[in-house]
């Protein structure tokens, strides 16, 4: 769905009284910012959402957590582990990746 609404919102660059404002050279780029980075930007937000209120209702100790944009900005390699939260309940360590 959130494809979807990147792709619509993406056509836009094309349609009648958009297309005249962005210059032909600009268009892809615009078309493509709208279509691939709109919809990782909302699923990106949507998962920080969902994931702290999940924090918050594990009612942890100790609590620190990580954006899912921090783990986008960094490079892969041959084993990434990217701790997106880390808790710590009675004692117990707990961590969402």
């Amino acid at each position: 769905m959130l494809a979807a609404l990147g792709v619509a919102a993406s056509t836009l660059v094309v349609s009648r009284p958009v297309r005249d404002a962005i210059p032909d050279a600009l268009r892809p780029s615009v078309f493509v910012i709208l279509a691939i980075h709109l919809p990782n930007t909302l699923v990106g937000l949507d998962a920080d959402r969902v994931r702290h209120r999940a924090v918050l209702a594990f009612d942890a100790d100790e609590v620190e957590e990580r954006s899912s944009f921090a783990s986008v900005s960094e490079a892969p390699t041959d084993f990434q582990f990217f701790l997106h939260t880390a808790a710590l309940k009675n004692g117990k360590p707990y961590a969402w990746s």
